[in-house]
Parts: structure tokens; C-alpha cells; sequence
């Protein structure tokens, strides 16, 4: 067995804001261990203490409560020691005889519960433990970093070096930690409902791993059968059904003033493509027993269309992820027209408050899908995760997870920012309440919430400092290519105005649209050719395999399912391929492709685009303009172009060739190839570089009459140490002289580090 020599090991919980910063101050004496959020953090701990020995201080930081440690995706608890006791006595065997354990989680120990908790976690393990009684982290929000409690004499100091803790801007408390993957709630504070409770057609939110189908007091109502074994369940808030809108509200008030950061798991798939989600905050004095209404509502909204459907009753903030696009529409008699209103689907909208009618506020239209529609997609294709921000101050930020990484920090993660709600909302409520619901209209799809935590934990969102580019000394000097998305993609074309709403059936269709109109087009189950024509115009292509052509406005265009071809023409378009195996050609200007599920081919044509493989194995081609090019999932094959491109792998063993242009290449996991076919393709800087699975492929460039040598590596290849860098000379002439010269940089590997080995030639 191989033990592991640190004595001090720090395990951290991923969902703990900008723990990065702590790390930073973090001795070299110390191992880091981050939790996987998707698993369960106690059976990672148990597993990461089952090869180590003679630990002498074991520090957990996370989010807690009173009796309570958030670790990955469950929650070590009072309640939840019995179940966990076998693993917790095990890591007695990793620890020194008079072994610490500090807790940094907030308030662990603040009541009788509490220490109640710590006192047993101590029999548990046999080590000394030390947890707070009050706020952990940022001084200015009311927090410290002294751990009160302690079951004994404590000789280990903290983790973190005091310049960090001074530094740190959050705290680390957990109002509510709630998976939904049992066959109960953990906590039974709730209510649930529909928006038409005497509607036999309408459905109760159930858990999926309950087959209790009558609620509990205060808990949530099953399924005759659970759907999903208890650990793997979720909260569904909507079959694959018509009309329908569905509530949970979680029935304890919280302080308006202290900030919330709530983040949560969302997955909408396997229908037709609608309608959306919704999380909501109410007047804490209220208790809703009924959902807001089915359709473009999302069940927090109300509607006059057919029939009169009211609001959630003491609506104070509805966010929408909105699928089709109708939450932000001044239609079915919800009301708003604030810029930004009309038809937008897959965008994250902001509706008001029961006393303004539940008006528009505002908007952002997505890069990217919300939901996955098509028979046969699994829930783990479709999940999103979510970030809602709301400060003190009364600033709301979402975040939104493109392609399951786990972060919000690729283009268009962040669609809402910095949105001041105290100015268009009127007065906060001194307590709120808060909420989920969910609809679906004439379209459909299952809609489900996972691994929901609300804190206080909030880092407010600030525009990055750039610093200043330093030139490097030793040529080719090597330029970052321009990250340039589209500033203004989906913006109105001069002279256009709003068209109507075009829907084939589910044959093959034909549809195109109206000169100077902004055409919504639905293609639906058909094989269907579509074609926008002039203006910005939605095109939907639905679940055939279609062919959908943009035309010369800036477009939105989704394949969905099936096998497609879409083409982006002139205009800065979005291209969504969504799911099955695609055909993408963006056009002329500056678009976002985003590939999706399938083994796609994308070329990027002659913009400045941004182009996102996501799974499957993809054929990326930049071609003209500078570039950002990213594999993501699965082995792709990515080639930059004739711009200065940036070319990120991803997971896979990905095959990367950066063209002409000064490239920035990474391949990222995976074994990857960083391939170079003639000297053209100079002036690289390549990061990242692995030095026991990457290789740099040269074949082509040493193919000539002039290479005859059996040693390439060793007669045409030198490698010169610039800084911490390499500068990869190589020999452009064979045997003739005075033909080195630089090809590319590989950034933080000395030449001692690179071999033979390392090259392909």
C-alpha cells in the first residue's frame, strides 16, 4: 500500500465561495484534497484517509449550519452520524494518536445541537475536534476565524496563513442544504401545490425516489413506485405532460437583509421542448397553497389566456429559465414591456412582484439550451447548474453551467449581473421565502431540481482586472490571440420588425419566413428545410434531421434532435446543434457555435467566432478570424485556421493543430497531439503540456529530400530555456546550414524536462 508522507491534510468542499484565495495561503506542509460536488464528501474523505497514516491535523472547509457539514452532494449531520458511523470510525486508523480536527464550517457548534454533533464526531474518530459558534470568513459580514468549541486541548494552528483569512470575502454558513435524492426532504418545512388545484389534469411535484405518494407533514409527496432508488432520486416538478404548473415553497422565512447565494441542480428534458423553470421569492408572511400559472408563466406568473390564473401570492422576484421563450412575452396577459420583452427562448428572465403584476424586468438570451428535449435523453445529459447571487444591496446575479464543468467562468455563464432589483421591485420585505415551480404549455418536458444549498455566502461579481501584456524576450514573441465574442449577437436589424410565430407539423416541412420580419420558426418532428431570410430571426428545427439556413440577419438557430445541417450565412449568428450528430457552417461574421451532444463537423467560416465541441467526437475548423476553439468532452479534432486562435482540448485525447496565426494551444486532460504540418504554422505558445501523454507531431514538416537523417529529434530539433519556458527550435532546411529557427513556446516545462520521447516526427 502506498502511504502518503503529509501529516496535515485539508479537505475542501467545491462549493465553498473562492476558497481558491485561502489555498493561496495554505503551507507546502499541507495537503489539499477538493471534494467532487457530484459525490457523496464523507465516503471521499473515508477513501482519500484509507492510504495515509499518522495524520496529525485534518481541517474541513465547507458550509455548515448547527450540527451540520455540507460535504459534496450529502449532508454529515446529527441525524445522519448512525448511518455514516462505520465510515467515521475508520479514519481513526489514518490518524495519529493525538490527532486534530478542525471544522471551519459556520455556527457547527453555536447551540446544544450543535456541540451535541462535534462531541460525538470526537467519540467517533478519537481526535480532538474544534468548530465555531458564530460566522466563519469575511469580518465585514459578521464572521471570524475562531473555532470556539473545542472537545479538548487543540495543538494545531489553522490552515490558513493570516493575510488569506484578512483577505476573504465570504462567510460560510448554510441556510438549508436539500438534496432531493431521498425518499424524504431532510428537513419538513414545506409546501407544494398546482396552479388549478380542482384540474384533474394537473399533477402534484413529487420525489422520485419515494413511493409514498401522500406526503408527510411538511414533507413532499412520492410516486406509487419510485421512479429512481433512494441516493439517485430528485425533486420533479413536471412530467412530459400538457399544461401543466406545479409548486414547492420552503415555509420558513428568511432575513431579507443578510444576502442569499443560492445554488442548485436544474434538468429539463425529454419532451418537445417546454416550457421552463422558475425559482421565486415571496413575502415571508405569506404561505401559498396554489402555483402561479401553467405555460409561459412557469408557474410563478399569472395568466388572463384562457381562463384567469393568478400569481404565486406574495410574489416578490421570479427568475425564469426559460425554455420556449414566452416568460419574457407580453402575452396570455402577463404584463411588461421593458426593453428586452417579446418572444426570447433559452434566457434567463426576471418577472417582479405580485403588486406590479408580475411584470418584466429583464432579460438575457443564452448561448447556449436550457433543456434537452427528445424521447430517450438521460437526466445527466441535461444538467445545468445554477448559481443565483442576491446582496445585501439588493443585486441579483445568475450563473448558469454550459457543459457540466462545474464552474460559471466560459462565455456566457454569467447572463445576468450586478441587476439592481431594490430599484424596479419597491420595497424588500423584512423576511422572504423561497421557492420552485415549473410549466409546460402545449410542448413539453420533464423538469427537476437537485442539490439545492442556500447560504449567505455571496462574493459579489466585479469586472476582472487585466494586467498589462509584458512582451516576452526571447522571439518568436508570443501574442494571446483577441478573445472577441459577439458583442451584440441577436440585436435588431435596421428596418425589421417583429414577425408572427411559423410552427410545421410533424411531416416534412418547407417553412420560410417574411422579408424584413423577425420570424420565430418551429420545424417539429419532420425532416424540415428551413430558411429565415433578412432579419434576426429564431429557427427551430425541432427533432427530424433538418436543414435550417439563417440568411443574412443575426440568428438564432437550433438543430435540437437529429442529424443536422445548419448554416449561419451572413449575420452574427448562434448556432445551437443541441443533440445527434451535426453539420455546422457558421458564415461571414462573428457567431458562438455550440455544438452539443453528437460527433459534429463545424466549420467557423470567416469571423471572429467562438466554438464549443461540448460531447461527442467533434471536427472543429476556426478557418478565417481569430478563433476561440473548444473540444470540451470526448477525443476531437480541432484546427485553428489562418487566425490567431485559442485552442482548448478538453477530456479527451484530442488532436490539435493551431494553423497560421500566433495560436494559444491547451490541450487540457487526455492525451493530446499538438500537431505542426509545415513551418507556417509558427509563433505558437502551447500550455499545459504534459510531459508523460502529450507529444508534439512534426512528420510533415521533416518529409523533404533535405531530412534524411535517422536522428531528427537530435539533428534538426533544439530546445532553448526562456524563463521557466522552452523555445522549440527546429531546422527548416535539413541539411543545408543556417536553418533554425523558432517554431513555437511551451509555456512552464524546462528543456530538461523534454525528450525524444515527447516528439513524433
Amino acid at each position: 500500500m502506498n502511504f502518503h508522507l503529509a501529516t496535515k491534510v485539508l479537505v475542501v468542499d467545491s462549493a465553498v465561495t473562492d476558497y481558491q484565495s485561502l489555498l493561496e495561503g495554505v503551507g507546502a506542509d499541507t495537503e489539499v484534497i477538493v471534494l467532487n460536488a457530484e459525490q457523496d464528501g464523507v465516503a471521499q474523505i473515508t477513501q482519500i484517509l484509507g492510504d495515509r497514516q499518522n495524520i496529525q491535523t485534518l481541517h474541513i472547509l465547507s458550509h455548515g449550519e448547527s450540527g451540520l457539514l455540507k460535504l459534496g452532494n450529502v449532508s454529515l449531520s446529527l441525524q445522519s452520524l448512525n448511518r455514516y458511523a462505520p465510515a467515521l470510525r475508520s479514519w481513526a486508523n489514518a490518524l495519529a494518536e493525538h490527532a486534530d480536527i478542525l471544522l471551519y464550517g459556520c455556527k457547527v457548534a453555536a447551540d446544544d445541537w450543535g456541540q451535541r454533533f462535534v462531541k460525538q464526531l470526537s467519540t467517533l474518530t478519537g481526535a480532538t475536534l474544534a468548530a465555531s459558534t458564530n460566522l466563519t470568513g469575511s469580518e465585514a459580514l459578521g464572521g471570524d476565524w475562531n473555532l470556539e468549541f473545542t472537545t479538548g486541548t487543540l495543538r494545531s494552528p489553522l490552515a490558513f496563513q493570516p493575510d488569506a483569512m484578512n483577505a476573504y470575502g465570504a462567510v460560510l454558513v448554510t441556510f438549508l442544504t436539500e438534496t432531493f435524492t431521498g425518499s424524504d426532504v431532510t428537513d419538513r418545512s414545506w409546501l407544494f401545490g398546482v396552479d388549478q388545484p380542482g384540474n384533474l389534469t394537473r399533477a402534484n411535484p413529487f420525489l422520485t425516489a419515494s413511493p409514498t405518494v401522500i406526503a408527510p407533514a411538511g414533507g413532499l409527496p412520492g410516486n406509487s413506485g419510485a421512479l429512481d432508488p433512494v441516493g439517485q432520486g430528485v425533486l420533479r416538478l413536471t412530467n412530459v405532460s400538457n399544461n401543466q404548473a406545479a409548486f414547492v415553497l420552503y415555509n420558513r422565512a428568511l432575513p431579507s437583509n443578510a444576502g442569499l447565494s443560492i445554488t442548485f441542480d436544474l434538468f429539463a428534458y425529454g419532451g418537445t421542448g417546454a416550457d421552463g423553470l422558475s425559482f421565486f421569492l415571496i413575502d415571508g408572511t405569506a404561505s401559498p397553497t396554489t402555483a402561479g400559472a401553467f405555460g409561459g408563466s412557469l408557474g410563478y406568473a399569472n395568466r388572463t389566456e384562457p381562463t384567469v390564473i393568478p400569481g404565486v401570492q406574495g410574489g416578490f422576484l421570479g427568475i425564469g429559465f426559460d425554455e420556449f421563450g414566452n416568460f419574457s412575452n407580453p402575452n396570455e396577459g402577463r404584463i411588461g414591456t421593458a426593453p428586452g420583452s417579446g418572444f426570447v427562448s433559452d434566457a434567463v428572465a426576471i418577472r417582479g412582484s405580485q403588486a406590479s403584476g408580475y411584470a418584466f424586468l429583464t432579460n438575457n438570451q443564452l448561448a447556449f439550451g436550457i433543456d434537452t428535449p427528445g424521447a430517450g435523453v438521460t437526466r445527466d445529459q441535461a444538467r445545468r447548474r445554477v448559481k443565483i447571487d442576491i446582496t445585501q444591496a439588493g443585486l441579483l446575479s445568475v450563473q448558469i453551467d454550459s457543459n457540466q464543468d462545474n464552474d460559471f467562468n466560459d462565455p456566457g455563464e454569467r447572463p445576468i449581473t450586478n441587476f439592481s432589483v431594490s430599484s424596479v421591485s419597491g420595497l424588500t420585505p423584512a423576511t422572504l421565502k423561497f421557492g420552485f415551480a415549473a410549466s409546460t404549455g402545449n410542448l413539453t418536458n420533464f423538469h427537476e431540481i437537485r442539490n439545492l444549498s442556500i447560504t449567505d455566502d455571496i462574493t459579489p461579481i466585479v469586472p476582472p482586472v487585466v494586467p498589462p501584456v509584458v512582451p516576452p524576450v526571447v522571439p518568436p514573441p508570443p501574442v494571446t490571440p483577441p478573445v472577441s465574442p459577439p458583442p451584440n449577437l441577436g440585436e435588431r436589424d435596421q428596418g425589421c420588425l417583429p414577425g408572427a410565430t411559423i410552427v410545421g407539423n410533424n411531416r416534412n416541412n418547407r417553412l420560410r419566413g417574411v422579408a424584413f420580419r423577425e420570424d420565430p420558426i418551429f420545424g417539429r418532428r419532420g425532416n424540415d428545410n428551413i430558411k429565415g431570410l433578412s432579419c434576426s430571426d429564431n429557427l427551430n428545427g425541432g427533432l427530424g434531421s433538418d436543414r435550417v439556413f439563417g440568411g443574412s440577419g443575426n440568428d438564432l438557430i437550433k438543430g435540437r434532435r437529429g442529424r443536422d445541417r445548419l448554416i449561419g450565412n451572413d449575420g452574427r449568428d448562434r448556432i445551437l446543434g443541441q443533440q445527434s450528430d451535426d453539420v455546422v457552417r457558421a458564415g461571414k461574421s462573428n457567431d458562438i457555435i455550440d455544438a452539443g451532444l453528437g460527433n459534429d463537423r463545424i466549420n467557423g467560416g470567416q469571423g471572429n467566432d467562438v466554438i464549443r465541441g461540448r460531447r461527442g467526437r467533434d471536427l472543429i475548423r476556426g478557418s478565417g478570424g481569430n478563433d476561440v476553439i473548444q473540444g470540451q468532452k470526448s477525443v476531437d479534432k480541432l484546427l485553428g485556421g489562418n487566425g490567431d486562435d485559442t485552442i482548448t482540448g478538453g477530456q479527451g485525447d484530442d488532436l490539435i493543430t493551431g494553423g497560421r496565426g500566433k495560436d494559444l494551444l491547451n490541450g487540457r486532460a487526455g492525451a493530446d497531439q499538438f500537431i505542426y504540418r509545415n513551418f507556417n504554422e509558427r509563433n505558437d505558445r502551447i500550455q499545459g503540456f504534459e510531459v508523460r501523454r502529450d507529444l508534439i507531431v512534426m512528420g510533415q514538416i521533416f518529409s523533404g529530400n533535405n531530412f534524411r537523417s535517422s536522428q531528427p529529434f537530435a539533428d534538426y530539433v533544439r530546445l532553448i530555456r526562456s524563463g521557466s519556458n522552452t523555445i522549440m527550435r527546429v531546422d527548416t532546411n535539413g541539411d543545408a546550414a543556417g536553418g533554425f529557427q523558432a517554431l513555437t513556446r511551451i509555456d512552464n516545462i524546462l528543456p530538461s524536462s523534454l525528450s525524444a520521447s515527447n516528439f513524433v516526427f
